[in-house]
């Protein structure tokens, strides 16, 4: 599963990604930044750890924060 995050310019949001099911081995979360942003200084993030929960953070600028 692929999300494209929207543009961190002037927006101050959190957003927390969670796998109740337990299937993230199987099918991956990428989140995908838009254009020059950055999640975790790279262009894209993966989670694929079972049960995990991921919270990101903008810093209204140009960057998602892994909380």
């Amino acid at each position: 599963i692929t999300i494209t995050l929207p543009s961190t310019s002037g927006l101050s949001r959190i957003y927390i990604f969670s796998d109740v099911g337990g299937n993230l081995i199987n099918n991956n979360l990428i989140l995908q930044t838009d254009g020059t942003d950055t999640i975790a200084g790279q262009s894209s993030f993966t989670a694929n750890i079972n049960y995990s929960s991921i919270q990101i953070i903008s810093n209204t600028i140009n960057k998602w924060l892994v909380i």
